[in-house]
């Protein structure tokens, strides 16, 4: 009752009738053996899923047959499995089909075939979505197990977001001898990596009048900061003068003599931006030509990297104006200048001060000066 009947050593054995015999014997008082007995064993043949190891020595994650890898943010596409991938079947060595699927996955994530891998195969790869719009690759034989361990090598995984989500994918490889299927699974962490803001300007060299100084066609934009915080400066480089903002709406505004700063998101800090004003000196004229140095910083709002900044330079090109003060100020000719007189060539145009025997032309008379007026002298 202790003899068992089993087959282990053929990788294929075939269906039929086994026949056992068995017979007693006693070696004293001389040998005698009993009548030979016969027992017929039927022996049906049972398929064995295949069995899919990512990660057969556990190099990847400590964790056999699981394969863990990952991908970073700008990198070359990441592995689905260990270079060492190993696909077995008890039942023999062809394989019919294999697909990979996500079973968590984000936005914009793709799952691509280094094709070239599968020169000299019989198998056949095709990519499409599933319900949900994530990709789906599937192998398609027949092959032999070494075709489709080269399918699932030349996998590769890869999202183009500039702001992918730092949740791990989880993938699963599943294949098929025609009737049962096999499964290894797959994990990738996602590491993100921050962008850097991006400063723009319209032009290099702004005109201001005195009419109007605000600083316009600068803009600020950032890939992936979304409602973080952007910290943009403004600086005058050596020149005279302050920088005001009209429209603090939602900022921080820092004014510290000739720099500007502004703290607030993407958008709060471009509306306030665009209502930046250059403003001299008091007593002190404007200079012809005036330097801005523009910084954007992100605070290293996403993913590695750090604190992550862009830098442009903006000329300010004044008309030679003088602004009125309490000691105004004079064009090179002695003649003073009030109200936002134009200098040209040494004279103040458009108005003279009314104290002088000069006549207003197109003025009119108030305590601050003659004011420019386009229909004739008033007062």
């Amino acid at each position: 009752r202790s003899v068992r009947f089993d087959i282990t050593k053929r990788s294929k054995p075939t269906e039929g009738t086994r026949v056992v015999s068995f017979r007693v014997c006693q070696e004293a008082p001389e040998n005698q053996c009993s009548e030979t007995r016969f027992a017929s064993i039927e022996f049906f043949l049972v398929n064995h899923p295949p069995v899919v190891r990512l990660d057969p020595d556990g190099s990847s994650s400590g964790r056999q047959p699981e394969y863990a890898g990952s991908f970073r943010e700008g990198d070359a596409p990441a592995y689905v499995a260990d270079v060492d991938v190993d696909i077995s079947d008890f039942d023999g060595p062809i394989l019919q089909w294999a697909e990979v699927r996500f079973a968590l996955a984000f936005e914009e994530d793709v799952l691509a075939v280094e094709v070239a891998e599968l020169e000299g195969t019989a198998v056949v790869v095709n990519i499409e979505a599933d319900a949900a719009g994530f990709p789906v690759v599937r192998f398609t034989g027949p092959g032999t197990l070494e075709e489709f361990e080269r399918a699932v090598r030349a996998l590769r995984f890869s999202t183009p977001r500039v702001d992918p989500r730092p949740d791990p994918r989880i993938l699963q490889v599943l294949v098929s001898d025609g009737g049962l299927q096999g499964i290894g699974t797959a994990t990738l962490s996602v590491v993100a990596v921050n962008n850097p803001p991006v400063v723009s300007i319209e032009q290099d060299t702004i005109e201001l009048t005195a009419e109007d100084l605000t600083l316009r066609g600068i803009t600020f934009a950032d890939p992936d900061i979304g409602e973080s915080t952007l910290v943009v400066s403004l600086v005058l480089d050596g020149s005279p003068g302050s920088l005001r903002v009209a429209d603090s709406a939602g900022v921080i505004v820092l004014e510290r003599g000739p720099l500007l700063e502004v703290w607030g998101t993407v958008e709060q800090v471009n509306a306030a931006v665009g209502s930046v004003t250059y403003e001299a000196d008091p007593g002190v004229a404007f200079d012809s030509t005036v330097f801005v140095r523009i910084t954007a910083n992100d605070l290293g709002a996403t993913g590695e990297g750090g604190p992550l900044e862009d830098t442009k330079s903006l000329v300010l090109q004044l008309a030679s104006v003088c602004i009125v003060r309490e000691d105004g100020f004079a064009c090179t000719d002695g003649d003073p200048c009030t109200d936002r007189d134009v200098c040209a060539d040494g004279e103040c145009v458009g108005e003279y001060a009314c104290d002088d025997s000069d006549p207003c032309t197109d003025d009119f008379c108030n305590d601050r000066g003659c004011l420019n007026v386009p229909n004739g002298c008033l007062g």
